[in-house]
């Protein structure tokens, strides 16, 4: 008695995760997929696809769209009626710059024209998406301590090679470096990577913690000497890091602390306030604790609260 969606293949270049190699079917092969599940008397009662994960390519969505509704026709042909359109996932979610943001209104603007076009409002066709990598790209910055250093002298020039030994790796918040394409943007709290022009900097790599050298999250950038101690901050953190993260060799994954500005937390407590009814502290509690450590600097070294109260 399930329904089925029929997933197809979209070919897109400009994704930083394909997913086409692993799974949908090519719309040439859809009739006879089509008469095989009304053979077999099976439900399917619409499309789906996926640009992959992490597009950058907005006539990626115009092509799966318009191969959809071939789909969809075929279907007709075949005395199928289709209700659901999937427009899968992979929305680029960082909007740290100017590019980001007029690349997601292009996706947006051209996803829209084409349902418009294709899957009028009085189509009848309700119209998904999962939008996961959106939500979650930018979830959080990692803050990651070096441990050790190594300096190694190159056996072609005289030059110093930095290897920094940080408290976390691919097997764990990184693997996205290996499986996501993940360019680590970082900088240190202590402001050393904006230091002046004049300011020596060194060939520098950023190893994780274990054993393995795979473990290696960033190499052959330049930067000016850091010290052990130094908290080195990783932005645009979140979609398949942790939740991909591993304790391989015995190093745990991060503490994360959360943390909500009083603005938005104003915004945001009446909407979570039967979430915190039970809770140890009160949306009023919560908010005056806000405003009481508002300016009380950050220690960043402090080790990790035991316990919620």
């Amino acid at each position: 008695s399930a329904s089925l969606i029929l997933r197809i293949f979209v070919g897109a270049t400009k994704a930083l995760c394909p997913l086409g190699l692993k799974f949908g079917a090519r719309i040439q092969d859809v009739p006879d997929l089509l008469a095989c599940a009304l053979e077999l008397d099976l439900s399917v009662v619409g499309v789906s696809f996926h640009v992959g994960s992490g597009c950058f390519d907005a006539s990626a969505y115009r092509t799966a769209i318009t191969f959809a509704h071939e789909a969809f026709q075929i279907a007709k042909n075949l005395g199928i009626s289709f209700s659901l359109l999937d427009l899968g996932g992979g929305y680029p979610g960082n909007f740290d710059t100017e590019e980001h943001f007029k690349f997601f209104d292009e996706v947006c603007d051209t996803i829209n024209e084409c349902l418009d076009e294709l899957f009028p409002a009085d189509s009848g066709v309700r119209i998904i998406a999962e939008p996961g990598r959106f939500y979650a790209s930018s979830a959080f910055q990692l803050a990651c301590v070096i441990s050790s250093i190594r300096h190694i002298r190159s056996e072609d020039s005289n030059e110093e090679k930095i290897s920094y030994y940080l408290n976390d790796g691919v097997y764990g918040s990184f693997n996205c470096t290996v499986f996501d394409h993940y360019i680590g943007e970082h900088y240190c709290l202590e402001d050393k990577f904006t230091l002046p022009i004049s300011e020596e900097t060194y060939s520098s790599v950023f190893w994780g913690p274990t054993c393995d050298n795979l473990d290696k999250i960033l190499d052959n950038f330049r930067i000016r000497k850091l010290e052990i101690g130094d908290c080195v901050v990783f932005r645009n953190m979140g979609a398949y890091t942790m939740a991909a993260s591993s304790n391989f060799n015995g190093f745990a994954s991060p503490y994360i602390l959360y943390y909500c500005s009083l603005a938005d937390w104003n915004l945001l407590a009446p909407l979570l306030k039967d979430v915190f009814s039970s809770a140890f502290l009160s949306c009023d509690e919560v908010v005056d604790f806000f405003a009481e450590i508002d300016s009380i600097p950050v220690n960043t070294t402090a080790e990790a609260p035991e316990s919620l109260d």
